[in-house]
């Protein structure tokens, strides 16, 4: 039989073939593809245009876990066994030089300071469930646990969010994977605002206030700017302490307002450092918990609540007792004004005081096992 012919001008015959033409599965897959690609396209700009007004995601220091993971995974690769590793947020990175601590032990002879600048608890617990213990095996874990690190709120005012914690992980996966599929991902991320901001996208409250505070032309709100690897290769040594500090004489900055405001029993949350004992506890290490020190004299004099400050030490020793933990205490130390850069962080003198002292304590403890 003989194809069907449609004369000119039949307007019902050209409807009639182009349904026929766009019925075929084929069709109505590129019809499909071409409206994803539209909508992507769209979400594209859309987050483009509101970009600006929206909040810089941090859930620790990505770009210092990017470097840090780096040396472990070399490390790892040459000697996997390290004597002792160190944990916590930049009261610990900064506070603890490998260096002073091995001169001063005569127990330990590796070390390695996995501290990163502003990761929450939620972060640390990847963090050493899945880069830094599966690498360096070590036999003593020290975990830096401060009671500002039980404060559920930004208490620096750096926009730090536990909650985003899997979305900043998620990247320092990212720049650390090897292989095509690396290469890919790091490609998708940086051609695409979409990737880069899904961590602010999954709260529509900040995608509505960034679309309203753009269409009125409202100022965006200044965020402290991220670090950048290139920023962070001068100040990590080789065996991960931060220079972030070094150089600095003691000041008071701003941070001992948010202090006043929200050191404060009722703020505490432990969810997320029980689950970091699990975690640790986990790899078979001997676990020791300690608490940095602080500027005793210099809170007492802006007013900070001495009594918030014993609440939360004694809340973390309730918690390390149900796990069996020691606890090292240096938060009533004494030390002096002088050995810290600001209220909460030391400077090198500082980090050599706690390295040393620390040392001689860790030393006196009994092996686990």
């Amino acid at each position: 039989m003989s194809a069907p012919v449609y004369k000119s001008g039949s307007q019902g015959a050209v409807r009639e073939l182009r349904s026929r033409v766009w019925a075929t599965p084929r069709h109505r897959a590129l019809t499909t593809l071409a409206v994803v690609v539209v909508l992507v396209l769209g979400a594209e700009l859309f987050v483009r245009w509101i970009e600006p007004q929206l909040p810089i995601v941090r859930a620790g220091d990505d770009a210092e876990m990017i470097i840090k993971a780096r040396r472990i995974t070399e490390m790892g690769a040459h000697d996997p066994q390290v004597d002792v590793v160190f944990f916590g947020t930049s009261m610990m990175d900064s506070a603890v030089d490998p260096e002073a601590f091995l001169d001063g032990s005569t127990r330990f002879d590796s070390v390695y300071n996995a501290g990163v600048v502003g990761a929450p608890t939620r972060t640390q617990v990847r963090w050493a469930s899945e880069i830094v213990l599966p690498a360096l095996d070590p036999d003593v874990i020290v975990l830096g646990i401060h009671p500002i690190d039980l404060l559920v709120n930004d208490v620096l005012n750096l926009n730090i969010q536990p909650q985003q914690a899997d979305v900043v992980f998620a990247g320092v996966l990212r720049e650390t994977k090897s292989g095509p599929i690396g290469a890919v991902e790091r490609f998708a991320n940086d051609l695409s605002v979409l990737v880069q901001q899904r961590g602010n996208l999954r709260r529509p409250e900040l995608v509505l206030e960034a679309t309203r505070n753009t269409i009125t032309g409202t100022e965006p709100q200044k965020f402290i700017p991220k670090r950048t690897q290139e920023y962070w290769e001068p100040r990590i040594s080789p065996l991960g302490e931060s220079a972030l500090f070094h150089g600095d004489e003691f000041n008071i900055t701003g941070v001992k307002d948010q202090l006043r405001e929200n050191l404060k029993p009722e703020s505490f949350s432990v969810g997320d450092v029980h689950k970091l004992f699990e975690a640790t506890l986990a790899e078979g290490a001997q676990v020791v918990v300690v608490i940095p020190p602080i500027p005793t004299a210099a809170w007492g004099d802006v007013g900070i609540d001495f009594g918030a400050l014993a609440s939360g030490t004694a809340l973390i020793r309730q918690i390390a007792a149900q796990y069996d933990v020691p606890v090292i205490d240096f938060s009533s130390a004494n030390y002096d004004n002088a050995l810290f850069a600001d209220l909460v962080h030391t400077n090198e003198r500082g980090a050599e005081r706690l390295s040393r002292d620390l040392a001689r304590q860790l030393d006196a403890l009994e092996p686990a096992g």
